[in-house]
């Protein structure tokens, strides 16, 4: 069986997980379920998408809408199970928390079921990384400027956040007035949380 990949579109740039941005031709063909690797999308929109990419031809075959969650701006995959984690980007506006939801993917068709959701403790939820030595879900949230930490459960599911740190203070320039927190990164020894603050 393939591996299971996860891609992430962002306002319509295409990505492959693990692999450098590729522009790749979409197929309107439904792909048979052992044609390529899965592909997930989210979005700005209400969904998550699923496609097979079949990296001989650089084709991407869409097979539709395979979960309904609001603003589902980045996806991740479980470093060994065939679950994706999608941040909620929720929340931008401060009047509520973005979250991290937990889906186990069907590699056979590519569709997600919801196993879990959380609160990311901060609203407009941007990014997720997640450290494979610690098994620790990492996930930045722009509107509150703020980072949170989540253990992964052994069945791929998301613990209660272990941790919540929220940034002070303004950036040099007046769009600065306050943070927001953008991506985190693992750094490869483990020890540290680096934070882009956009």
């Amino acid at each position: 069986m393939k591996a299971l990949r996860t891609a992430v579109l962002l306002m319509a740039l295409p990505l492959t997980f693990g692999a450098p941005a590729i522009s790749v031709p979409a197929t309107s063909v439904p792909p048979s379920p052992a044609d390529g690797d899965l592909v997930y999308v989210g979005m700005h929109g209400a969904e998550i998408r699923a496609g097979r990419f079949d990296a001989r031809s650089g084709t991407l075959a869409m097979i539709g809408p395979v979960a309904s969650v609001p603003r589902p701006t980045w996806t991740i995959r479980h470093p060994r199970l065939p679950i994706i984690y999608a941040a909620n980007e929720d929340g931008n506006d401060g009047a509520r928390n973005g979250s991290i939801i937990a889906f186990r993917a069907d590699r056979r068709t590519g569709s997600l079921t919801r196993l879990n959701e959380v609160d990311a403790g901060g609203g407009g939820t941007t990014y997720l990384t997640l450290d494979p030595r610690s098994m620790t879900l990492v996930a930045a949230n722009y509107a509150g400027g703020s980072v949170a930490t989540f253990p992964v459960l052994a069945d791929g599911r998301i613990g209660p956040r272990a941790s919540l740190v929220a940034a002070t203070g303004s950036g040099p320039h007046r769009r600065q007035a306050k943070p927001h927190a953008h991506s985190v990164l693992v750094d490869p020894t483990g020890r540290f949380i680096l934070v882009a603050d956009l």
